[in-house]
C-alpha cells in the first residue's frame, strides 16, 4: 500500500507482455494418446500454459517479451526466473542482446516437492518473466507446463522413453482432472534399433499385446522378415 501511495505520474510499473514465437508440436497417436491435440491449454498476454503429454524427455519454446512496455517510454531489462521446478534443469537462453526473446527448454518433471523437505509438492514447472524501468518492476508473466500424475514413465540415459504406464481407468492411480486427461490403464514399451531409432513400441492391457510402428500404426500382420 505503501509503495502504490508512493508511485509517481512519471515512474509507474512497466507492462509485462508474452508470446509464443515457435515451439515443439507433437502428434497425437504417436508422441501422446489422447483424444485429440491437447497440450495447449491457453495463451494469455501474462500466462502461458502446456499439459507435458508427449513421451519426450525435454520440450522447447522460444518466448517474446518484446511487447511489453512502459508507459512514459523508459527503456526496460528483462528477467526470466525459474519459480518453480528444477533450475538446474530448465534453461533459460536469450536470443537477443536484451533478453526480451529467449529459448526455454523444460524436461519432463513428475511430481515433486515445491521445495527440498517441503511436504507440499506439485507436478509443475513455472518460468516467471519480468521487466524492469529502472524504478519497478513489473507484474510477472508465467510460462507454466504440467506434466499428468497419473503416469509412471520411464527414461533412459540418453532420454529416450523406455515405458509408460498409465493408470485411472480400470485400475487406482493419482487423481487428475478429467477435463485435463482421461483416465486410461495400459502400459507402452518402447523399442529401438542398434543406432538407437525408434522401432515402435508394445502396448499391454493386462494379458493383451498390442504392437505399433514408429508412426503409430498398429500392426496387424508381419512378413517373413519380420516387418509390419
Amino acid at each position: 500500500i505503501d509503495m502504490a501511495h508512493a508511485m509517481k505520474p512519471d515512474a509507474l510499473p512497466p507492462w509485462i507482455e508474452i508470446r509464443v514465437v515457435e515451439e515443439d508440436v507433437f502428434e497425437p497417436g504417436r508422441d501422446y494418446f489422447d483424444i485429440g491435440a491437447r497440450e495447449k491449454l491457453f495463451d494469455t498476454p501474462c500466462s502461458i500454459a502446456r499439459i507435458y503429454r508427449a513421451t519426450a524427455s525435454r520440450r522447447k519454446m522460444v518466448v517474446s517479451a518484446e511487447a511489453s512496455r512502459d508507459l512514459d517510454g523508459k527503456p526496460l531489462t528483462y528477467r526470466w526466473v525459474v519459480l518453480r521446478g528444477d533450475d538446474k534443469s530448465v534453461t533459460v537462453n536469450p536470443l537477443n542482446e536484451s533478453g526480451s526473446i529467449a529459448q526455454l527448454s523444460i524436461p519432463y518433471a513428475p511430481r515433486r516437492p515445491i521445495r527440498e523437505g517441503d511436504q507440499i509438492e506439485s507436478n509443475r514447472t513455472d518460468i516467471g518473466v519480468f521487466v524492469h524501468n529502472g524504478h519497478y518492476h513489473s507484474p510477472p508473466a508465467f510460462v507454466t507446463c504440467f506434466t499428468l500424475d497419473n503416469e509412471d514413465r520411464v527414461y533412459d540415459s540418453a532420454g529416450r522413453i523406455q515405458q509408460v504406464t498409465y493408470h485411472g481407468e480400470s485400475d487406482p492411480g493419482h487423481y487428475v482432472d478429467p477435463v485435463i486427461d482421461l483416465p486410461k490403464s495400459w502400459t507402452d514399451e518402447y523399442h529401438y534399433d542398434e543406432a538407437g531409432r525408434s522401432i515402435g513400441w508394445s502396448r499391454m492391457r493386462g494379458e493383451a499385446k498390442e504392437e505399433f510402428t514408429p508412426e503409430g500404426a498398429l500392426v496387424t500382420e508381419r512378413d517373413e522378415r519380420g516387418r509390419p
